[in-house]
C-alpha cells in the first residue's frame, strides 16, 4: 500500500495553479472576497477520475484541487474539473465536508450561528467565500448533520436533495434471538 502525500499533492496543485493562470479563471467565475482569499488554497492539477476518487494524472482532466480541512487539519483533498464543477471527487474518500467548522460551530452554538448555509458543489461553496459547508459524501449527511437545528439550501432542488440526505438508510434490520441455556425450560 502507497501512503498518499497530501500536503505535497496539494503543494504541487498550488505549483499549477501559477502555471495555468488558475485563479484568474476563478475570478473570471466570479470568485471574491473572502472566496478569494481562500481560492489562495485552491490548486489546478490534471487528474483521473475513478468514481468518487481521484488521482494525479499527467495529461488527464484539468481540475481545481482544493484542501478539505477539519480542525486547521489537512484531512483530504476536494477536486472539481474545470469544465464540469458538478462533478467532485475526494483523494482519500473521508472527508464529509468542506466547513467543517463551519459545522462544528452549528452543532455547538446553535442560536448564535443560525442557519448552517449548505451549497451544492465545492465551486458554489467557495463562490459564497466558503460560509457554510458544502458535503462532499451525502451518504453520512444523515448521521453528520442529525443533531444541526436549521440548514439553509441554495434553492428548492438542494433543498429536497438535503432532505433525501437526512433521511437514514433503511436497510433490513436481523431478527435478534435468544440462545436458550442447556437445562433451563423456557
Amino acid at each position: 500500500m502507497v501512503a498518499i502525500d497530501l500536503s505535497g499533492e496539494h503543494l504541487a496543485s498550488l505549483d499549477g495553479m501559477v502555471r495555468e493562470h488558475g485563479l484568474s479563471k476563478l475570478v473570471a467565475l466570479g470568485v471574491s472576497g473572502p472566496g478569494y482569499v481562500k481560492a489562495g488554497l485552491v490548486g489546478l492539477e490534471h487528474v483521473e477520475l475513478f468514481n468518487d476518487l481521484f488521482q494525479p494524472m499527467p495529461g488527464g482532466v484539468a481540475a481545481y484541487i482544493a484542501p478539505v480541512l477539519d480542525r486547521g487539519e489537512l484531512v483530504d483533498l476536494v477536486t472539481w474539473p474545470l469544465d464540469r464543477p458538478v462533478r467532485w471527487a475526494l483523494r482519500l474518500g473521508v472527508a464529509f465536508a468542506l466547513g467543517a467548522d463551519a459545522i462544528a460551530e452549528a452543532r455547538l452554538f446553535p442560536r448564535s450561528a443560525g442557519p448552517l448555509p449548505l451549497f451544492r458543489t465545492p465551486l458554489s461553496w467557495l463562490l459564497a467565500g466558503c460560509e457554510g459547508a458544502c458535503i462532499l459524501r451525502p451518504e453520512d449527511a444523515w448521521r453528520e448533520l442529525a443533531d444541526i437545528a436549521e440548514v439553509v439550501a441554495q434553492d428548492i432542488g438542494h433543498g429536497r436533495a438535503i432532505e433525501k440526505m437526512l433521511s437514514p438508510p433503511r436497510r433490513p434490520r436481523p431478527k435478534v434471538l435468544v440462545k436458550q441455556a442447556e437445562g433451563i425450560a423456557a
